[in-house]
């Protein structure tokens, strides 16, 4: 069975059914995929606090690794066993479903997203299942909150906790990334508004005033634009207008 992409299994989970459930965890669990039961319910006891925390620190640790390392990102799936056994997450409550799920609260610079899938396991009981599908973070760091936040990376099937030599590697990496695309932008943005600021000058110009007049109440529309760039222009120009250093050009274009 060709593999799915986790996006494709998120947003349609019952097309690739056969693909979740299979009955070994060596065919399922990989770089992109990760599979593991909520819990199970003990008696009266819907489940105990242990396995609650077992299953948040599953979350955490999972949907950071894959947002740190697979451009495809990844997907896991709670309520379904190693064996492939459809248990389901209905043996939770509200609040234990919240608190396993509000990724808002565990991990920050995470772009994952939760879905429930309703289901039957093989006896035909319906039953819920929870997909979360854990999208790739490319400038920053899926990690926890905190003084010594933790973040991990993908190794086949393995969510493996990163050491603070990698994590400032890999910073030190996106931070280069970012202030490239920054850089690259800014000079895209400028060099537009510049254009844009010399033609609305020489358009706007009375002919035969004073260079250094016009200049002024060019600048003063510009300030009062929307166009941030343009007015970042404006504003740098402005010290030069009221030094007298525009006074110089008063000669006519």
């Amino acid at each position: 069975m060709s593999r799915p992409s986790p996006r494709q299994v998120f947003d349609a989970p019952q097309t690739a059914w056969s693909y979740l459930i299979q009955p070994a965890d060596d065919e399922f669990e990989g770089q992109h995929f990760d599979r593991k039961e909520a819990g199970r319910p003990q008696s009266n006891v819907a489940i105990s606090k242990s396995s609650l925390e077992a299953a948040k620190e599953l979350v955490i640790k999972t949907v950071s690794a894959f947002a740190n390392s697979n451009s495809e990102g990844g997907l896991l799936v709670l309520g379904i066993s190693s064996s492939g056994e459809v248990i389901g997450i209905d043996h939770l409550s509200e609040d234990q479903r919240n608190s396993v799920t509000n990724l808002d609260t565990m991990l920050r610079n995470h772009s994952a997203e939760v879905t429930f899938h309703d289901c039957q396991n093989a006896s035909g009981v319906d039953r819920t299942v929870c997909l979360i599908y854990s999208g790739y973070v490319p400038n920053a760091l899926c990690e926890t909150f905190g003084s010594n936040p933790k973040s991990w990376v993908r190794n086949g099937s393995q969510s493996v906790l990163m050491s603070q030599a990698v994590r400032d590697q890999v910073r030190e990496f996106s931070k280069r990334i970012l202030r490239r695309v920054v850089r690259s932008l800014l000079t895209i943005l400028t060099l537009r508004s510049l254009k844009s600021f010399v033609e609305y000058f020489i358009l706007n110009r009375p002919l035969g005033s004073p260079m250094s007049d016009c200049f002024m109440r060019l600048v003063q529309s510009f300030v009062a634009t929307k166009n941030y760039f343009s007015r970042f222009l404006a504003l740098c120009f402005s010290p030069l207008i009221h030094s007298g250093f525009w006074h110089t050009l008063s000669f006519g274009l």
